[in-house]
């Protein structure tokens, strides 16, 4: 069984359709680099990603409250860091309020 190497396109479209098909809402953040008059290239700068529960408990408790990212390297095949954003609800549990794959690590991503 021959498996072909998927396109970045490609790669993206079923992310985002997985992610979508597992109940999130995800969100990208691109960026246009103009390589000459002729070729303009779109390139995906960060995944942003909440389920409607993670959105529910972000809107009652974030609002007034304050949230804490973390980010962890090099644990999937891309390669790509992965942030987990984690709130704190009124019993003093911790939930994870979203997630994000991030090509970068500029500040606008954060």
């Amino acid at each position: 069984m021959k498996i072909e190497k998927l396109s970045s396109a490609d790669e993206l479209n079923t992310l985002v359709g997985n992610l979508e098909r597992a109940g999130f809402h995800p969100r990208m953040r691109e960026e246009y680099l103009v390589e000459d008059r002729a070729r303009v290239r779109r390139v995906v700068r960060d995944i942003f990603f909440m389920s409607d529960e993670q959105i529910r408990l972000t809107r009652r408790f974030v609002s007034r409250f304050i949230y804490e990212t973390d980010t962890t390297f090099n644990t999937n095949t891309l390669r790509l860091p992965l942030s987990v954003m984690v709130s704190i609800g009124n019993t003093g549990s911790t939930f994870p309020m979203a997630l994000m794959f991030s090509i970068s690590k500029v500040a606008k991503s954060f």
